[in-house]
């Protein structure tokens, strides 16, 4: 019964990672992340848009016969697509729109999508970081269609 005992506690510690009876106490260094050096840098280093096209689709005016299409939440989309998209049941076919954000307006690729139309939208990772979401926002944003 000793030995089982003395095996699980000696288990256990091997989980910790060091053994009291292997000399410092020390924490380890973890290894460093393979997609770069902090959470935060790896969305900048998926996103392959430039500050030119950010602004061209960020200064898009909406015009004055654009229809409302309606309003849906968006999770993050594929982050290895390209580009400014929005994946929505609103459409059922590929086309040009823009979504607004609170005082943001951004012009993107309309893709159809399938699921409920209020919530199961996806948009891409460039149109995220022109809005200033974080990857992991909801955004409720409202659709519009030229």
């Amino acid at each position: 019964m000793r030995t089982y005992i003395a095996l699980t506690c000696a288990l256990a510690l091997v989980g910790c990672g060091q053994l009291p009876w292997q000399g410092s106490h020390a924490p380890r260094q973890m290894a460093p992340s393979p997609l770069g050096p902090t959470p935060a840098a790896a969305p900048a280093a998926l996103d392959r848009t430039t500050t030119a096209q950010m602004q061209a689709a960020l200064s898009a005016r909406p015009a004055r016969d654009q229809r409302r299409l309606g309003e849906t939440v968006a999770s993050l989309g594929d982050p290895a697509r390209p580009g400014f998209w929005l994946r929505t049941p609103l459409v059922k076919t590929q086309q040009k729109g823009r979504i607004a954000l609170r005082s943001k307006s951004l012009e993107v690729q309309l893709l159809p999508g399938s699921g409920p139309r209020t919530g199961a939208s996806q948009l891409s990772l460039a149109a995220f970081r022109a809005l200033g979401l974080d990857l992991t926002d909801l955004p409720k944003i409202t659709v519009y269609w030229p």
